[in-house]
């Protein structure tokens, strides 16, 4: 097998944060910096669409190549506007010659790559398609997007995504019950996918754990708001249970297309004084919420995975949330409660019972065991292994 110290792997996201305050795929990002601190080589190629509801910004700097050193990984970016939403071939087809071009230039510069890894198939696959036939670079993938569980991908993309899934050397989704779903949507054949999760952040495993007022009870939630998050079941749980006790409040961070009809439903339960949003967060802002709230609650209607659940118990706060795919491989007994999809009195029974048992969860052992499941430590030492392992078998003749 090949030390891990030669291998060249290039990351080809589906999105990919644009600066490091992005939250957007900012895992992937982070998973990257990883590697590179173990010594792996690793480039990024990420192509991107811009929304042509603003045609100025969308066109500026349209087809320029931009590469930037970010922290030693070398970074190929190309921005095309977004002419065809509703046209997902054309879309493809676009970013796909857009990814070649990267490819190509990245090449020259940082020479060719052992591995590709794809993070989500689409729209990358068809790019790392394409990428492989030109230059017969094989690729890995791991599956992250919850739009085929959502019923968000048509027939097509459930081909493409099969071809994908087909061409990979190997593919991984970020949870067991997600590795199940696609190997029974895509028709693909039994633990054809492994499962390798995704990573905490150390700005989560390394913020000070801090001792909570025993007098109150801080409940916390932090997404995008949107439907599938399903925060309007958290809003009526809280309230069927802690209306009136002033002692007990609920933060919501992020900002999203529900916030208004959220705002108006906290006052129309009657706990507006009880629940405050606080917007978008940075991931700063978010590990220090974390801190001084004592549980983290996502009511999802699907996850695939659920990073924000363990950067909660990596500051050391038990979790709630809903059997939705992703929390089932996170929340432990000695960590949270999960509770069905939907079912708003389970949710708040739920929270009654970690707001009256408090004293049952240890916040020490919790961050513990967050750290030996999910530390970038652990998980890029496992990707390590099965780089070192495709690229010998690629390097091994036949």
């Amino acid at each position: 097998m090949r030390d891990a110290r030669e291998i060249h792997v290039v990351f080809l996201p589906s999105w990919y944060p644009a600066d490091p305050q992005d939250i957007s795929g900012s895992f992937f990002r982070e998973q990257a910096l990883a590697l590179r601190h173990i010594g792996i080589k690793v480039g990024v190629i990420a192509p991107s669409l811009r929304s042509m509801k603003r045609p100025l910004s969308a066109l500026r700097g349209a087809g320029r190549i931009y590469c930037e050193d970010d922290h030693g990984i070398p970074t190929y970016r190309s921005y095309l506007p977004h002419l065809t939403p509703r046209l997902q071939t054309i879309t493809s087809r676009r970013l796909s010659k857009r990814a070649l071009r990267l490819f190509d230039e990245y090449i020259k510069a940082q020479g060719r790559p052992d591995l590709l890894h794809v993070h989500a198939a689409l729209p990358a696959g068809e790019a790392a398609i394409a990428i492989m036939a030109r230059h017969r670079i094989p690729f890995v993938l791991s599956e992250h997007s919850t739009a085929l569980a959502r019923g968000r991908v048509g027939s097509r993309g459930v081909r493409q995504m099969r071809e994908v899934n087909r061409m990979a050397s190997a593919c991984y989704a970020v949870s067991s019950p997600f590795a199940k779903l696609l190997e029974s949507r895509l028709g693909l054949e039994p633990n054809a996918c492994g499962v390798m999760p995704n990573s905490v952040s150390d700005l989560f495993l390394s913020g000070e754990i801090q001792s909570k007022n025993s007098a109150g009870f801080q409940f916390c939630h932090v997404s995008l708001l949107d439907g599938k998050k399903n925060v309007a079941a958290l809003i009526r749980a809280f309230a069927s249970r802690f209306r009136g006790d002033a002692t007990v409040s609920l933060v919501i961070g992020g900002n999203g297309p529900t916030r208004p009809a959220l705002q108006q439903l906290a006052r129309d339960c009657g706990v507006s004084r009880q629940v405050e949003f606080v917007g978008a967060l940075s991931r700063g802002q978010v590990r220090d919420l974390l801190a001084r709230s004592d549980a983290f609650v996502l009511p999802s209607q699907f996850e695939t995975f659920g990073v924000v659940l363990v950067e909660a118990t990596a500051m050391g706060v038990p979790i709630i949330a809903t059997r939705c795919g992703g929390p089932e491989d996170i929340v432990t007994d000695r960590n949270g409660i999960l509770v069905p999809v939907g079912d708003t009195a389970a949710l708040g029974a739920a929270m009654q019972r970690m707001r009256e048992d408090r004293a049952c969860w240890d916040p020490q052992r919790i961050r513990r065991e967050c750290r030996d499941r999910f530390s970038a430590e652990v998980l890029t030492r496992q990707w390590r292994d099965i780089y070192a392992a495709l690229v010998s078998r690629q390097d091994t003749p036949t």
